[in-house]
Parts: C-alpha cells; sequence; structure tokens
C-alpha cells in the first residue's frame, strides 16, 4: 500500500463519526490519564507503600457505593438521549433527583460499613473519600453522559481531563504540607465539589433547566437498575481485592498492587477510547436488534484485540522504568504488572458484549452474570488471599473474567434472533425481554 493510499484512509476515518469520535475519546482519555498518573506518583511517593494502600484500599469499597448512587440513572439519561435528545432536560432531573434521593443514604450506610469493617483507620478520612467519590461519579460524569449521547466528544474530553486535574490539584496537597490521608481526602472533597457545579453549569447552558415530572424519578430508578447492577458488579471484579487485601491486614501488599493495577489500566488508553466512541452507536443500533449490535461488535473485535495485546506489550516493557520512577518501596508493583498484563483483553472483549447487550434492552441479563461473577471473584478471594497475597487476587480476577466472557458470549449468540423490543425508550416504557 503507497504513502498516498495510507493517508486517504487516515483521511477518511477522521472524517468519519467513528473516527471523530475515537480521535476525541483518545485526547480525552491521554489527557485526563497523564493528569491521573501524576496524581497517583504524587500520592504514592508522598504518603508511602502502607498509607497509599489505605488510600486506595477505602477508595475502592467506597466508590462501589458511589456507582450505585445515582441508580443507574445515568446509563438510562445516555440511553435516552442517544434516541431522542429532547429527553435530555428530563432524563438529567432525573439523574440529579436520584443522586440525592438514593445516593446519600446509600453513602451513609457505605462509610458506616467501611468503619465497622476498617476498625482504628480514620473515619473523618473515609467519610471525605467516600463524599468525594460519590460527587466525582454521580455529579460529575454522571451529567457527562449527556454530551456522549450528543456526540459532543470534545466536551467529553474536556470533562474527563477536567476530572483528572482536580485529582492532581487534590494530591499538591500533599508536597505543600503534610502527608496524610485525611489531608488529602479533604483535598479531593473540595476539588470533586468544584468540579460538580462547573460540569452541571455548563450543561445547563447546553439544556436549560432540569425537568422532574411525576412518578419519573420511581420509573427511571427502576429502569436504571440493572444498569447500576451491572455496572457495580463489573467495578467488583476490579476493585474490590484491593479492599480485601487491606481488610486482612496487607497493607503493603495493598499499596503496591494499586499502583500496578493504576498503570494496567493507563495501557488500555487505547482501547477505552475505540470503546468510549461506540456507546451512542451500540444503543442506536441495539434498538434494530441484538443481531444488529453483534454484526457491528464484530468489526469492532479485531481492533479491540489488537490494542489489547499492544497494550499488554507496552504494560510489560514499561514497567522496569516506571518501577524505577516510584522508587524502591513500589518495586512490588512490577511483577503485579507482568502479571495482570492480558486483564485488558479480557476486560475489552467483556465491556463490548455488555454494550451490545445493554444497548439492545438485555440490562437484567447482564446484570445477572455481572453479579454471578463477581460473587465468584468475591468467593475466590477470600482463601486466596491470605494464602497468596496479591498473587491470589490475581488468579481471582482471572477466573471472573474469563467466566464473564463466556457466559455473555453464550448469552448473546443464544439470544440474537430474538424479536426485537419495540417498546417506547422514554422512561416507565415496558420491561425489555431481557
Amino acid at each position: 500500500m503507497g504513502a498516498l493510499d495510507v493517508r486517504r484512509r487516515i483521511d477518511a476515518a477522521r472524517r468519519s463519526p467513528e473516527g471523530r469520535r475515537s480521535l476525541f475519546s483518545a485526547v480525552g482519555l491521554v489527557g485526563s490519564s497523564l493528569a491521573l498518573a501524576l496524581s497517583v506518583y504524587l500520592a504514592a511517593s508522598r504518603l508511602g507503600t502502607a498509607r497509599y494502600g489505605v488510600y486506595a484500599g477505602v477508595g475502592a469499597f467506597v466508590n462501589l457505593a458511589a456507582m450505585f448512587g445515582a441508580s443507574g440513572t445515568k446509563e438510562v439519561l445516555l440511553q435516552r438521549v442517544s434516541r431522542d435528545r429532547s429527553e435530555l432536560p428530563a432524563a438529567w432531573g432525573v439523574l440529579l433527583a436520584a443522586n440525592v434521593v438514593v445516593g446519600v443514604p446509600l453513602l451513609s450506610v457505605t462509610v458506616a460499613v467501611a468503619s465497622v469493617l476498617l476498625p482504628g483507620r480514620d473515619v473523618v478520612a473515609i467519610v471525605l473519600i467516600a463524599l468525594a467519590e460519590y460527587v466525582s461519579a454521580g455529579l460529575v460524569k454522571g451529567p457527562a453522559n449527556a454530551w456522549v449521547a450528543l456526540d459532543r466528544f470534545p466536551v467529553v474530553a474536556a470533562v474527563n481531563i477536567a476530572d483528572s486535574l482536580l485529582r492532581l490539584v487534590a494530591a499538591l496537597a500533599l508536597v505543600v504540607g503534610p502527608a496524610d490521608v485525611r489531608r488529602l481526602a479533604i483535598a479531593l472533597a473540595v476539588c470533586m465539589a468544584i468540579g460538580a457545579i462547573g460540569v452541571n453549569a455548563a450543561l445547563h447552558r447546553t439544556a436549560g433547566r432540569p425537568q422532574l415530572r411525576r412518578g419519573e424519578l420511581l420509573s427511571g430508578c427502576r429502569r436504571g437498575a440493572p444498569f447500576s447492577v451491572a455496572t457495580i458488579s463489573t467495578a467488583v471484579q476490579s476493585n474490590i481485592d484491593q479492599f480485601m487485601l487491606l481488610r486482612a491486614g496487607l497493607d503493603v501488599q495493598a499499596g503496591f498492587y494499586a499502583a500496578g493495577v493504576r498503570f494496567i489500566s493507563y495501557s488500555m488508553l487505547p482501547l477505552h477510547a475505540v470503546i468510549s466512541s461506540t456507546i451512542p452507536e451500540f444503543y442506536r443500533l441495539g434498538h434494530q436488534g441484538l443481531d444488529v449490535a453483534l454484526r457491528y461488535l464484530r468489526k469492532l473485535v479485531p481492533i479491540a484485540v489488537g490494542l489489547s495485546l499492544a497494550g499488554a506489550v507496552v504494560a510489560a516493557v514499561g514497567s522496569v522504568p516506571v518501577g524505577r520512577l516510584f522508587g524502591d518501596r513500589f518495586d512490588g508493583a512490577l511483577p503485579v504488572v507482568i502479571a495482570l498484563a492480558l486483564f485488558p483483553l479480557l476486560r475489552g472483549l467483556q465491556i463490548l458484549l455488555s454494550n451490545a447487550l445493554l444497548g439492545s434492552g438485555y440490562q437484567r441479563l447482564v446484570a445477572r452474570t455481572q453479579i454471578l461473577t463477581a460473587g465468584l471473584n468475591m468467593a475466590a478471594n477470600v482463601p486466596l488471599i491470605p494464602l497468596l497475597g496479591w498473587r491470589g487476587a490475581a488468579i481471582a480476577t482471572y477466573v471472573s473474567e474469563l467466566t464473564n466472557v463466556g457466559l455473555l458470549w453464550r448469552i448473546a449468540t443464544r439470544r440474537r434472533h430474538e424479536p426485537v423490543f419495540t417498546g417506547s425508550p422514554s422512561v416507565g416504557a415496558p420491561a425489555p425481554p431481557g
């Protein structure tokens, strides 16, 4: 292929909707991850392995509740607005109301549970970390789904970068003052509150005032519950092992395991850029039937596999110089990165299958599958972590991810030729076949 042909293909990809989405998603993810990586470096190097393990472990646990705080209404917003842009004010209103009515009580319960499970830890720090993650998930990233549905990916990229920059600003508090978890938690809570105000003010300029019609909050939460359960279950598989390492008294291992997991997540940046850009298309095509969504998925699989394998190579090779940057205290992160190098491949396939099924109305089936595999992950971690430490957590991760991909693929192949669900996409519509 000549240079001219290559240039033409690149120009064609850049002009296509998918190409533009992927480009801006990549810009947002790279920019945000650079800022996030620097914030992780500052926090880890200033706090040290054990205290960073406490911070990461608590954050991983409370983040699960934060994802459920909006009761799936941010995914419902994405679904509704992707199909009908006039639904934005109403879907946004449901999201904001759910964050208050459902999220605040749930946040209180989560803080209480974390305090009981982690006796002797700083309760104030736990409360502030929980508040910060709750605000970030529900009131920053939640409203940002509106711009995803509107194909305004430059704005989505800006929101992602802003969220990570605020985390970097919070980490800088450890540089200008005492390095302790509470100080970082205070700074993070303040920064996330600023981000929430800015994002919602910007959305107000785009969509006008949010609306909340009678009965929509209850029906929206009911419709969003399967989305939320699926999201939380996926997060359990990714994060609960860090909390369980902390619960087992392995603070140091929790610290370098968390650092290794962060590095693996950075190797997934190109893959996440592609996946993020395809979400609205899955919802639009899925409304025509699962078979149509799966045909679109098949086009993406070779790209996802290639990006995942390239990320695995980058992660394995880059772990050595990055380890030197963090210092001797985080030497344990290097084998973590190598052990989890193939995780992006499995997670990428799992997300694509989930998006195809969710976009086609099979939220309940996806939620059940995610609950099953999350339970499998936790059950495997119970004996493996005390026996093998972080290596047990890595084994449990692979077992649950392989099971998840296999079950989702089985559901997709069995349901692909079912009749198309034609109910209204608005909140309160009859339940789809899943």
